[in-house]
């Protein structure tokens, strides 16, 4: 029943145009360079997005791990995991309480919980 408290280094970030791909690429380039805009994306893509001393490290995540990271953000652990769950298909029911660990456990290895209440 603990709430996980997001620390404030850390952002979730979902895409639905490929612009972190977008960004990469401009690496480098000047200003003044223009590219055309990618297509959209098919699916949406979600990012932890981390502060760090060199800069902004950008992690993409699987679809359910960026549902989770969304609904620890407004829920306790047991209300997000039980929501999670209902949502996700009856295929992936069997190995999401591995990859729920895992991607709890990944969490707390990079620093996105700062505490919990």
């Amino acid at each position: 029943d603990a709430r996980l408290t997001p620390s404030p280094a850390v952002a979730l970030y979902v895409e639905r145009w490929p612009l972190v791909a977008l960004r990469r690429a401009r690496e480098g380039e000047s200003r003044e360079t223009q590219r055309a805009l990618p297509p959209r994306l098919a699916t949406p893509q979600g990012w932890l997005l981390l502060r760090e001393p060199g800069g902004v490290r950008q992690i993409p995540l699987e679809p359910l791990e960026t549902e989770l990271l969304s609904l620890l953000r407004a829920m306790t652990v047991r209300e997000a995991l039980g929501r999670l769950e209902a949502s996700c298909a009856q295929a992936e029911r069997a190995t999401l309480p591995a990859r729920a660990q895992r991607w709890l456990a990944d969490g707390v290895a990079r620093g996105v919980w700062c505490g919990m209440t």
